[in-house]
């Protein structure tokens, strides 16, 4: 019994850092990097979208599993979105949306 209480704690910590604050200094550590850079770290976005001004913007949604909540599943999800200047292809902005957006 003291084994499962044991594995349970570690566990609780090890997931209890993920931090949407940690997530974010994460996302501004790629402003001013070129897009190559991302897409060679991340992969291929989910989605792409150009903007009038030629701007554009490179979309990653990611769903990690299911949680359970009130006896309902709930999908964990994280959509992120660059936005890439056009004249220097260089990341300038960030936002994202989500339960899931989380890092350590």
């Amino acid at each position: 019994m003291k084994a499962k209480y044991l594995l349970f704690s570690v566990l609780f910590l090890a997931l209890g850092c993920a931090t949407t604050a940690k997530y974010e200094e994460k996302l501004n550590s790629w402003v001013g990097s070129p897009e190559d850079n991302l897409i060679q770290s991340w992969g291929p976005p989910t989605q792409s979208y150009p903007l009038d001004n030629g701007d554009k913007l490179i979309t990653y949604d990611q769903t990690n599993g299911v949680a359970f909540a009130y006896g309902m599943a709930v999908p964990m999800r994280c959509k992120t979105t660059f936005t890439v200047s056009a004249s220097t292809h260089k990341i300038t902005n960030w936002n994202y949306n989500g339960n899931a957006c989380k890092s350590k």
